[in-house]
């Protein structure tokens, strides 16, 4: 198991699911994919030329997409359809929602300090 810059081991299954979702999502290849897939199913050739990248450049950033579950993908007759999993991303909202209350919250403290010591 990889160690986290912190040093600390993930202990659970969802704590590596985040990681390898932003892991994908880190990539504008990756993202843009994402956004031609909400709608609905794409071949990868489809895909491709947005892009201006190769075939085999297109296989590998699916195939992260489909490690990390956010992507399905099946063969139909000579080509390859690919289907965005849309409730993967419910783990980055939660994530993020997560971390704007955490935010808020700080934020609304500071704002309150300040007004006490006018």
């Amino acid at each position: 198991m990889e160690m986290r810059p912190s040093g600390k081991v993930p202990t659970d299954s969802s704590e590596i699911d985040i990681d390898l979702v932003f892991g994908a999502l880190a990539d504008g290849n990756r993202r843009k994919m994402i956004l031609c897939l909400r709608s609905g199913a794409q071949t990868v050739e489809t895909l491709r030329q947005p892009l201006g990248i190769t075939t085999w450049g297109t296989l590998k950033h699916l195939h992260v997409l489909e490690e990390c579950g956010l992507v399905t993908s099946e063969k139909r007759g000579r080509s390859r359809y690919c289907q965005l999993r849309a409730e993967r991303l419910e783990t980055v909202k939660r994530w993020v929602d997560e971390v704007q209350v955490f935010w808020t919250g700080n934020l609304e403290r500071l704002v309150s300090l300040i007004e006490e010591t006018k």
